[in-house]
């Protein structure tokens, strides 16, 4: 019972089977973001910066006209792994590194499930992170790209080049979409490698 295709809509509302449900917990911190940007927009609120814990969301630059910068965890220890330079953009990070809890046979099971499997993802990637101008659309992105994998993500970025992306596999990579070539900086030690349209 996890197709999306049996969701319909009519003039009675949503309908699916009884036994199907949304949940919305992929997105809701985006979509939150987004509705505040616009009530700030509405306010005349030009340049502002809001952290939804996970979701970085830039209005404007900042008032002295320069760039916000904001940091990527790095997943495998204390620290940074990247720094982009941003405005009027969103920036949303997934992964399994913070909410997870290990068995006694040392199985890690995190938070992000595999709707193909109802379990908890088997991803090869350790965080995926997403800038766009959308919040929702990058919370949907984040969550979606870190559980079809690392080949999975780029093979679906290529045929949907409208966003950017910071992946970070398992083997320590560091892989960034071409449109982040002049607002990235790597700040921790990663083989790091930057993906074009033409070749990843």
């Amino acid at each position: 019972h996890t197709d999306f295709s049996d969701f319909a809509f009519d003039d009675e509302g949503l309908l699916c089977e009884p036994e199907m449900e949304l949940d919305f917990g992929a997105v809701g911190k985006g979509f939150a973001a987004d509705e505040a940007v616009l009530i700030l927009e509405k306010n005349a609120v030009k340049s502002a910066i809001l952290d939804f814990g996970g979701n970085i969301q830039a209005l404007g630059s900042k008032a002295d006209g320069t760039l916000w910068k904001v940091g990527v965890r790095n997943p495998f220890e204390e620290g940074v792994a990247a720094a982009l330079s941003i405005e009027n953009k969103a920036v949303v990070t997934s992964g399994g590194y913070e909410r997870f809890f290990d068995d006694q046979d040392g199985n890690r099971y995190i938070h992000i499930f595999d709707p193909k499997t109802g379990r908890p993802s088997q991803s090869d990637l350790e965080s995926v992170t997403i800038v766009c101008p959308s919040g929702t659309y990058a919370d949907a992105l984040s969550t979606s790209l870190f559980v079809m994998g690392k080949d999975g993500a780029l093979a679906f970025w290529k045929e949907n080049p409208d966003f950017d992306f910071i992946l970070i596999t398992k083997k320590r990579e560091l892989l960034y979409s071409e449109g982040l070539k002049s607002s990235i900086e790597i700040m921790a030690d990663f083989k790091t490698s930057e993906c074009t349209g033409n070749s990843f």
